[in-house]
């Protein structure tokens, strides 16, 4: 990719990121970037047809090109770029399904295998957690290092591997759960995982997990159930 094209990429996800450009809302034509960005018409088309191509835009011809709702298949091809906060329903059930299971698993193991310099580093994450209890931003660096901390004391490859492939994606939906739930219910879930992580007791902390991730889950439904009046069923999206 171009530069030039490279700009335009970022621009965009940048819009949508940011939500002034949401799901069907169509984007700018070319020559607006052109101006914008100081760019070619060509690097603005090669930016554009990347983005169709993994399945964040769409171009209908003598129409214009439009913001795509996303899929968890989206994601996983945008391993190297940040969440685009616009899910279906149906995305986001399976999103947290995945998440649940996968933290639930992640906990029993670290309980087994984590040193002592681990479960020191996992306090003082969550200490940082509480520090910036109040700046949702700020709060959810220190919410996914506490989950990457987890998932390098399981000390198996596999999930290690997983958990840094899925790293962008992971943040950038705490930073949206944090902004739209809230930060106080995730930090007392993430004290008492970390205090019965620290009394040896790994599946009672492992529940708390589960536990945690679906009253997450829970919210998020009271939340598309609050679009209903708002949006069609098919059109229902989360911004988490």
């Amino acid at each position: 990719m171009t530069e030039g094209a490279q700009k335009v990429y970022n621009f965009i996800i940048e819009k949508i990121q940011n939500g002034e450009w949401q799901v069907h809302d169509k984007i700018w034509v070319e020559d607006q970037f052109v101006a914008h960005l100081q760019v070619t018409k060509s690097s603005v088309r090669q930016a554009v047809e990347l983005l169709q191509t993994n399945g964040i835009l769409q171009k209908i011809q003598g129409s214009g090109t439009y913001v795509l709702p996303m899929k968890v298949s989206t994601l996983f091809k945008q391993k190297s770029f940040p969440f685009v906060p616009t899910m279906s329903q149906n995305d986001l059930k399976v999103w947290l399904e995945f998440r649940k299971y996968f933290e639930y698993g992640n906990v029993l193991l670290f309980s087994q295998n984590a040193e002592a310099d681990l479960l020191h580093e996992l306090e003082q994450t969550y200490q940082k957690m509480c520090q910036y209890a109040h700046d949702p931003q700020a709060y959810a660096g220190p919410h996914h290092e506490f989950h990457n901390i987890i998932a390098r004391g399981t000390h198996n490859e596999i999930i290690i591997c997983i958990n840094n492939i899925l790293s962008d994606i992971y943040q950038s939906f705490l930073t949206y759960q944090a902004k739209y739930l809230g930060t106080t219910d995730s930090i007392e879930y993430h004290r008492d995982i970390l205090q019965w992580l620290k009394e040896g007791d790994g599946l009672l902390a492992a529940q708390i997990m589960l536990r945690h991730l679906e009253a997450a889950e829970a919210s998020a439904q009271s939340l598309f159930q609050s679009q209903d009046e708002a949006l069609p069923n098919s059109e229902k999206k989360i911004f988490l």
